[in-house]
């Protein structure tokens, strides 16, 4: 097999994987925590990170993936799928935290993103949708 081929993820691979990513944080107070906000091994694809702003948990999820110049290189335009469907606070965990996606915006930015724009399909209405993140 080659370098190429065995890089790919199977569909089953992913499913597992999602899986994972889903399950573990329903099970967080039994993993061990370590002092820090984010745990990962080298190289990782997964970083869980729990207890800070969300800004903290961005910044300390990004660090072990190689921080944001690992997805984002100087002068590209990025699209943010900003996951802001309904009209309803941070506090009620139904759509994207405003503190969450500024912070992402602006490690973009840092890393060199010549243009970030932040899109959704909203379920709501847009204008309220897009109000509550101001």
């Amino acid at each position: 097999m080659s370098d190429s081929q065995e890089k790919k993820l199977s569909r089953r691979q992913f499913i597992k994987g999602a899986t994972a990513a889903v399950t573990l944080p329903l099970f967080s107070n039994g993993l061990p925590f370590y002092g820090s906000l984010a745990h990962a091994a080298e190289e990782s694809d997964l970083v869980i990170a729990k207890s800070g702003t969300p800004s903290q948990l961005l910044q300390a999820a990004m660090a072990p993936l190689g921080g944001m110049g690992r997805f984002v290189k100087k002068g590209q335009r990025v699209v943010i799928k900003a996951n802001i469907a309904w009209a309803r606070t941070p506090e009620q965990a139904c759509t994207n935290n405003p503190d969450l996606l500024s912070a992402l915006i602006k490690m973009c930015y840092d890393a060199g993103a010549k243009r970030v724009a932040v899109w959704d399909h909203t379920c709501d209405n847009y204008q309220f949708v897009f109000l509550g993140l101001a």
